[in-house]
């Protein structure tokens, strides 16, 4: 849809088909009338050069490539407008000179070579700025930011559009301030900044509805839609769609009609209803078939073999992104066509026709290169990237991958750059480089919008859910899971939401587990503790009888020596008085002999 919007946004850009002459002068000439019309104008560009007329030389050649464009001779147009801006240089001709730098970048860009577009339209602008020509300045930077940001160049695109709103206000010119307000909304969107995406789009409303222009208003709210989704605010996106669609009706704008169909298909798509997004987007290609809007067919197209995609169907999906394939051949849209080969990688990827899905990435990525995409070089690595994890070839994975980030960091687009942080972390995870993988993670955590991107962030909260579970946090993966599971419900995707409350489940089995251990783990030390202070306690009551034993044996001991005492002074008292009665019954010197005998014993 962003290739519909840049390639019909306005100005210069509107000049990209065969059979539409880019404001030649001829009127209303009959295709027939072509090859009249060229004859003449190479005659009169003979005669000026001849004549070393530079201006009239100038003059003759601009005509003449308007006429072979308008004949469908596009390669012989790019050269006779390159002549046409030599002569008008040579000259002093400063306004042909730019309406023909103008006019080789406008082919380029239906051509989807916005690289080879973006130097014509540098200096178509800086010759109407010399000249002063400020309406043609304005196209000139609108012309230069679209190209830029075709090539994802967000950055560059952002100041080309804001250098087309000042001029526009400057210049009063109501019409060039809604389209540059559009286009800064558009950017806005495509950096991530969807807040300002949504400022952009509402000043834009309010500008084309002061000034009736319903056509622009009713773009305005097929891109607010398209913001509003990414939001997650999808009653409000469908609102705006609804709105696209009335206003659309109402101008007999039937090509708006058909874009409007085809913002609330995405609206639908976005919310998981793929049935009805496939109603709306049938209907979004059976009005560009009435109206022969050919690149409005090709949007329809690829809308419909995504959402058919969706919805499993692959070989209808197949088939409408081989009409979208023809459709852009036949009017020489490399960009597009690029566009197409990726889409057609992703129905064979998820078919898994793995072999298949790389050769059409493959091109995507050639054509990418080719025409100077930077953002289709940076998704073309994406793709391989996911194809080759789905493989197991994760090394091979996580090279594409960090290739897709850096072009993305390289072009500012932030979302791009998210998604592939996101990528990355998968493969670490599945590498088992779990620090790796929640540093990527985190890295989207810390640069996601606080509103807006939930299928991502489910995506990083089941992946963080992931690292804590393989690092024993199970209290962590259960808070990662339970957010993850909240992401997903909000945006209805119940596969996702079967899977994940599996995992939250099984982290919350493995918590209580962690904590009957630990209440069976407190249970053991308490009883063990316990049956310590008993031991000690019987310890110490064994040691108190120990010493009372002692003690009563020590008693015992002084109580025998008592009696021994007691003893022998019975038996010396004993003795004594023996001696004594003795001593009566003989003479004085016998009892003299006892007495000392007595004495002798007591001094021994």
């Amino acid at each position: 849809c962003r290739r519909d919007g840049m390639a019909e946004s306005g100005g210069a850009l509107r000049f990209i088909s065969p059979t539409q002459s880019p404001s030649s002068g001829f009127g209303s000439a009959s295709p027939g009338d072509w090859d009249a019309i060229i004859t003449e104008q190479q005659q009169k560009l003979h005669e000026a050069i001849t004549l070393m007329d530079l201006k009239a030389a100038a003059t003759s050649s601009f005509a003449l490539a308007s006429a072979q464009f308008s004949k469908g001779l596009v390669t012989k147009a790019i050269a006779s407008f390159r002549e046409a801006a030599s002569f008008a240089q040579d000259a002093g001709v400063r306004s042909i000179e730019g309406r023909a730098c103008g006019r080789i970048g406008d082919i380029h860009v239906g051509l989807g070579e916005f690289e080879a577009a973006v130097p014509w339209f540098t200096r178509g602008r800086n010759v109407t700025r010399l000249l002063g020509d400020r309406l043609e300045e304005a196209r000139a930077c609108h012309a230069l930011g679209c190209a830029y940001e075709a090539l994802g160049d967000l950055q560059r695109a952002l100041l080309g559009h804001q250098e087309h709103l000042a001029v526009s206000e400057e210049i009063h010119d109501w019409n060039g301030q809604a389209r540059a307000l559009l286009d800064l909304g558009n950017v806005c969107c495509s950096m991530g900044n969807y807040h300002d995406a949504v400022a952009w789009h509402t000043q834009c409303i309010r500008t084309t509805r002061q000034y009736g222009d319903l056509l622009t208003e009713g773009r305005a709210h097929c891109d607010m839609a398209s913001v509003l989704c990414s939001l997650g605010d999808f009653d409000q996106a469908l609102e705006h769609a609804k709105d696209a669609r009335t206003l659309a009706r109402e101008a007999k704008d039937r090509i708006g009609e058909g874009r409007a169909c085809g913002a609330l298909g995405y609206v639908w798509e976005s919310m998981k209803s793929e049935e009805k997004a496939l109603g709306f987007y049938e209907e979004e290609l059976s009005i560009a078939r009435d109206v022969q809007d050919h690149v409005g067919e090709a949007s329809a197209f690829n809308n419909l073999g995504n959402v058919c995609g969706l919805l499993g169907r692959y070989h209808r999906a197949i088939s409408y992104f081989n009409k979208a394939m023809e459709n852009a051949r036949k009017r020489g849209d490399r960009w597009a066509t690029g566009v197409t080969h990726g889409n057609l990688g992703n129905q064979y990827r998820a078919m898994g026709q793995y072999d298949l899905a790389v050769e059409h990435y493959e091109k995507s990525l050639r054509l990418a290169r080719t025409t100077g995409n930077r953002l289709g070089e940076q998704k073309s690595h994406s793709n391989l990237g996911k194809l080759y994890e789905l493989r197991g070839e994760l090394r091979q994975a996580q090279e594409c991958l960090e290739k897709s980030l850096t072009l993305a960091q390289e072009v500012k687009d932030e979302v791009a750059a998210r998604r592939a942080c996101l990528d990355l972390g998968s493969v670490f995870l599945k590498l088992g480089d779990m620090n790796s993988t929640a540093g990527m993670v985190q890295k989207y955590l810390d640069q996601a919008p606080s509103v807006g991107e939930r299928t991502q962030k489910m995506r990083a909260c089941h992946m963080l859910g992931a690292v804590s579970r393989a690092r024993g946090e199970w209290i962590s993966a259960v808070g990662h899971f339970d957010r993850a599971l909240g992401f997903a419900r909000n945006v209805h995707d119940s596969e996702q939401e079967q899977t994940i409350s599996k995992a939250l489940g099984e982290a919350r089995r493995c918590v209580e587990e962690a904590e009957a251990r630990k209440r069976e783990e407190a249970k053991r030390a308490e009883l063990a503790r316990r049956k310590s202070e008993e031991k000690a306690a019987m310890m110490m009551a064994d040691a108190g009888m120990d010493e009372e034993e002692e003690d009563d044996e020590e008693g015992e001991d002084n109580d025998d020596d008592d009696e021994e005492e007691e003893e022998e002074e019975k038996e010396e008292k004993e003795e004594v008085a023996a001696a004594e009665e003795g001593g009566r019954g003989g003479g004085e010197d016998d009892d003299n002999d006892n007495v000392e005998r007595v004495m002798g014993k007591e001094d021994h």
